[in-house]
């Protein structure tokens, strides 16, 4: 992938940051069904017929980069939950919706070292939710979720291949709540780039450091209110959740996140299905890239490869006549990367030109990387 500087991508790795006075908007949705329950002790309860619980999550967040490694950001949570149950043949049902949160977040990255870069993360999210128990309530309204504060804190990678396809993750140790053990969180995941789409897959791990008080008697923990399901008020739960995503450019700053997933495998909480939608706005631009290279050249036009030839001596890119290009252009290719990367690989002439669309034959090589789909274009050499 070789999306032009500054601009939106359709992937941010896990370990990147803004740069400095960079820019992110996002409202993300999750929508969430259970379809069966684990308790502390690894046994099934299944939801009778007609039973059911959902959850519906609304999250807005903001980040910012205050230097070109160091990234701050805040969040807050809206929550739905609906559950339905039948007790001695009775249905009750109950939905809850709220503020259920608010999130801060800092990540440090790290120089990057050849092919990796890793960050430093650490994440505070304070509920605004006040949990009673059963024996303290009649209420018959069900809980947004557990209350208490959350921290975590940990270290995230990705590692770059030639391609630009890469492999990301992260681990963090978490305390979720004074109620709730200890845990190891997990994530890793896949991504083959091209010029406007990614497609990804990962997986999800929880994995609990047994703390929970009520570890060898959980019958007398306090309940709460919890509805259909044994998301919350759980004891050392854990569970492995694998996904798939697909993520969209939509223009030089907003791009589009999809990702279904599955929760397979858990203890102490719900077998289920979870999918989600991102929108966000990305402002990034590095201002010691951009003074760099206006030093050396400058151009009114940037395109993409869109096609190569079958000898690969000639390309496609998205830009022609209406761009202000003219036959015998000179274009120019770089390679750019996530890491401020932006090489002159190759140089070449128009030799077809048409309203949005020009082949230009390659005539000088520079780098050992390849033109290929994505790759950056540059035509119109205002100063050299």
């Amino acid at each position: 992938m070789a999306p032009i500087v500054g601009a939106n991508t359709s992937y941010v790795p896990l370990s990147e940051t803004l740069y400095d006075g960079g820019t992110e908007a996002s409202v993300l949705y999750k929508y969430w069904q259970s379809q069966t329950s684990i308790d502390s002790q690894g046994q099934e309860v299944p939801f009778e017929q007609g039973e059911s619980y959902t959850q519906m999550d609304l999250e807005f967040n903001i980040k910012y980069g205050l230097t070109d490694n160091l990234q701050v950001g805040a969040g807050v949570l809206l929550r739905s939950n609906s559950s339905t149950t039948f007790v001695n043949g009775e249905e009750f049902s109950s939905t809850t919706t709220g503020v259920k949160s608010g999130l801060i977040q800092l990540k440090y990255a790290l120089p990057k070292q050849n092919k990796w870069r890793l960050a430093l993360e650490a994440n505070y999210i304070s509920n605004f939710i006040t949990n009673t128990t059963n024996d303290e309530s009649g209420d018959t309204e069900i809980v947004l979720g557990d209350d208490g504060n959350s921290t975590s804190a940990g270290l995230s990678g990705t590692y770059f291949f030639e391609s630009m396809n890469l492999i990301s993750g992260r681990v963090h140790y978490r305390n979720p709540s004074s109620s709730l053990s200890s845990e190891i969180v997990s994530e890793l995941e896949g991504v083959i780039v091209w010029s406007k789409v990614s497609l990804l897959a990962g997986v999800e791990n929880v994995t609990s450091l047994n703390q929970d008080p009520y570890s060898n008697d959980p019958e007398t923990k306090p309940s709460i209110n919890s509805g259909n399901t044994l998301l919350y008020n759980s004891i050392n739960r854990s569970w492995t959740a694998p996904y798939i995503g697909l993520n969209f450019v939509l223009n030089k700053y907003w791009r589009l996140e999809t990702r279904a997933q599955s929760r397979i495998n858990a203890v102490s909480s719900d077998l289920g299905t979870a999918f989600t939608v991102m929108l966000a706005k990305r402002k990034s631009e590095s201002k010691a890239l951009d003074q760099k290279y206006s030093a050396f050249k400058e151009y009114s036009v940037e395109a993409n490869v869109i096609k190569l030839t079958k000898s690969k001596s000639s390309v496609i890119i998205d830009a022609g006549l209406r761009e202000g290009l003219e036959k015998g252009s000179k274009i120019d290719f770089y390679h750019f990367d996530y890491l401020g990367g932006n090489e002159l690989i190759a140089s070449g002439y128009i030799v077809k030109l048409g309203a949005t669309k020009s082949m230009v034959k390659i005539t000088k090589r520079y780098s050992k990387k390849r033109v290929e789909d994505g790759t950056l274009a540059r035509g119109g050499l205002i100063r050299e």
